[in-house]
């Protein structure tokens, strides 16, 4: 769920769940805060609020140094889109993007999952 900028998520992952909210973005950082949630209250919120706007992903850890790239590799229905991100300590962390590192999509608005998944219904 989106609002002005702000998101709610809900995930499950490995029988646990939880709630995150992500602030608006300020650049190339939000703040964003998960707790965690009852599995069973995980599930009505998915199925009851979520209008059927829910994807399913792999993600691969891939430490880099003293970071971790997170690459998402998306299910039906964007099966196909592979996404990386790193969270950095603070905005002005230097990385080194690594050779399989594509384009820079962060705050492309092409590239939000909300978008994303509208694009996908549009091609059906």
């Amino acid at each position: 769920m989106a609002s002005d900028g702000c998101k709610l998520r809900v995930r499950l992952c490995d029988g646990l769940a939880t709630l995150t909210f992500k602030g608006r973005r300020a650049g190339l950082s939000r703040e964003e805060v998960e707790l965690p949630l009852d599995l069973a209250q995980a599930q009505r919120l998915l199925d009851h609020h979520c209008d059927g706007r829910i994807l399913s992903k792999s993600r691969h850890l891939v430490p880099q140094g003293e970071l971790t790239w997170e690459i998402d590799e998306y299910d039906t229905p964007l099966n196909g889109i592979v996404l990386a991100e790193i969270e950095l300590p603070d905005v002005d962390h230097s990385v080194h993007l690594p050779h399989w590192i594509g384009d820079e999509v962060t705050g492309d608005p092409r590239w939000s999952k909300l978008k994303m998944l509208e694009m996908n219904r549009l091609s059906d």
